[in-house]
C-alpha cells in the first residue's frame, strides 16, 4: 500500500475468506445497491443501468478482504471491476459488480 496505491478495503465472512485464501474464486460480487454504487462508481447511488455504471467505475488497485474484529487480511491485485445485470451472471439480483481477482499480493 502507498505510493499511490488505491485500495478498496472490504469485510467478508469467514466462509467466504476462506474460499479466498484457498483460491477456490477468483472473483467477489457485489449488489449494486446505493453503497456500492458510490464506492465503485462515479454515479448517483441508486443507478441501477449496468452500462452507465461500467462508464463510470472508480480506478482501484488492489483489493483487501478481512474478517471484522480478527487480523485476518488478504491482499489481492484487482483484475478488473464490471457491472452486469445479476441475471446476466446467474445472480438473483438486479445489477451487481463483479470485482475480477489478479494475483495475491
Amino acid at each position: 500500500m502507498g505510493n499511490g496505491v488505491k485500495t478498496l478495503k472490504v469485510n467478508v465472512n469467514t466462509y467466504w475468506y476462506g474460499l479466498l485464501e484457498d483460491k477456490s474464486v477468483d472473483f467477489d460480487y457485489r449488489e449494486a445497491k446505493p453503497y456500492w454504487t458510490k464506492r465503485l462508481t462515479t454515479c448517483r447511488p441508486n443507478e441501477t443501468d449496468a452500462d452507465t455504471l461500467n462508464n463510470n467505475i472508480k480506478q482501484y488497485d488492489e483489493i483487501e478482504f478481512f474478517i471484522p474484529y480478527t487480523t485476518k487480511k488478504l491482499r489481492y491485485e484487482i483484475a478488473s471491476i464490471t457491472a452486469h445485470k445479476g441475471i446476466d451472471v446467474g445472480l438473483k439480483m438486479g445489477a451487481c459488480f463483479i470485482i475480477k481477482l489478479g494475483k495475491r499480493i
